[in-house]
């Protein structure tokens, strides 16, 4: 078997559980679940999980800064990236429950600059990602200030990508639309408005705007190179005014926590504005988008699931909450390479904590020679997919796409960590494979070739 990356050892770090943890079997499964991942370049991360109201079970694991050898612990603060937009929706409802605004309201009421690029649309639409306003970022360095009131003059020569109601397409424009919107009607600073009106009232003393640099308590973020050296590098911040109302808020676990509870308890707007933040938007097709306001919603065969992510400056976030058991769990990472696996984090540990069978995919040993014998790139037409090895980790890279790292199941087979559906399976002699087949599901490709050694 390939010898484990010692610098992404996970520690566990001091804990701040409540008095009343979680069944002792489901904290174990939950420490489990993290130390897959001591191989993945996740560096840090923290796991958080409220039930009924009570947070029962909060760690962090890994490293917060590498720099320094500081641990992840309770209460590292993170960049929490998209999850700021459940603030802002509920902002924004806030506002209409005052009657200071109404979600049907065209945006050019509010922006008249808009009223070719964003005709039709309405507050409504921004919240749910489906005005049709153009969506490509309007800022190229996100390293360096800018003025978020930038954004009406560009996005006035953009436009629209399609009708309102049309279709689904996430937009972070529309949600600095909105954080403009409570300025202007409140007359305060978005990050003032949020302080006054959520962030003191709820007691969440770490929750805040990040700022630049960010400070002592704030987790470093980092990337981590596909190829040669495998150790991770800082990751660029980016500066808060450019994703602003739409990304801008660094916390905690416990703090977000919190949050959700005030949220779905009615503590932070009604609840029938929670009801529609929760529920899927319809389109003009009929069917729903996956989306609300604020907040993502999936049906499972036996669960309701409302989440929502983020990423940002290097920081990977997932927030989810299961209605029918009254379980809030949110997990906090400062470098992982695929949203989607932190997904998968919170989603087993949800099926931990409620007793359900939740396991790692199954692995099989990869000798040096195994792995060296699959390195190459092979040609899908359109797409080449370069297998190689990042230190001593065998990942897979289709052009322009995440380099996945690849579990083995056996005789040259692979399943794609971030995808367990994609498989991978290697034809040719023990010393070079020449052929891949790709599948996912049910759905085959055409055998690719090798065509030369990724480089």
């Amino acid at each position: 078997m390939l010898p484990r990356l010692p610098i992404f050892a996970f520690i566990m770090s001091l804990s701040a559980s409540a008095s009343a943890g979680p069944p002792i079997a489901a904290a174990a499964a939950i420490d489990s679940i993290a130390a897959r991942f001591s191989e993945v370049p996740v560096t840090g991360m923290t796991i958080g999980v409220m039930r009924d109201g009570k947070l029962v079970h909060v760690r962090g694991y890994g490293m917060a800064k590498l720099e320094g050898r500081v641990p992840a612990r309770a209460g590292t603060v993170y960049e929490i990236g998209s999850i700021t937009k459940q603030f802002t929706a509920a902002a924004i409802l806030r506002l209409a429950e005052q009657g200071r605004l109404k979600l049907d309201d065209p945006v050019a009421l509010h922006f008249p600059e808009l009223d070719k690029a964003a005709a039709g649309a309405t507050l409504r639409h921004l919240l749910s990602h489906t005005s049709g306003i153009h969506s490509g970022s309007l800022v190229e360095d996100l390293t360096q200030p800018t003025d978020p009131s930038a954004i009406v003059a560009l996005l006035a020569g953009r436009q629209p990508e399609n009708a309102p109601a049309e279709r689904y397409r996430y937009n972070n424009n529309g949600y600095i639309l909105l954080g403009l919107l409570i300025e202007r009607l409140t007359e305060r600073r978005y990050g003032e408005h949020l302080e006054r009106e959520f962030f003191r009232p709820l007691r969440l003393r770490s929750t805040a705007i990040c700022i630049t640099p960010r400070g002592a308590k704030v987790a470093s973020a980092y990337e981590h190179p596909t190829r040669g050296d495998p150790r991770p590098k800082l990751h660029p911040v980016h500066h808060p005014t450019v994703s602003y109302a739409s990304g801008a808020i660094c916390s905690t676990a416990p703090d977000l926590l919190r949050w959700q509870h005030a949220l779905v308890s009615g503590k932070v707007v009604s609840p029938a504005s929670y009801a529609a933040m929760a529920a899927p938007a319809g389109l003009k097709s009929g069917k729903p988008s996956p989306y609300g306001f604020g907040l993502f919603r999936e049906e499972r065969a036996s669960d309701t699931r409302i989440h929502h992510g983020g990423a940002s400056s290097g920081f990977v976030t997932q927030l989810g909450y299961y209605p029918s058991a009254r379980l809030g769990i949110v997990v906090l990472t400062n470098g992982m390479y695929a949203p989607s696996i932190v997904e998968q984090i919170e989603s087993d540990i949800a099926d931990a904590v409620r007793g359900r069978a939740s396991s790692a995919p199954a692995r099989s040993s990869l000798s040096e020679q195994q792995a060296q014998s699959v390195v190459g790139r092979y040609d899908l037409g359109p797409v080449k997919i370069d297998v190689f090895l990042q230190g001593t980790t065998l990942r897979a890279q289709p052009s322009g796409q995440v380099a996945s790292r690849l579990l083995h199941q056996g005789n040259r087979v692979f399943i794609a960590e971030h995808d367990p559906n994609l498989r991978m399976a290697f034809l040719g002699s023990d010393t070079q494979a020449d052929t891949l087949l790709l599948s996912q599901g049910d759905r085959r490709l055409p055998p690719a070739k090798r065509v030369l050694a990724a480089d």
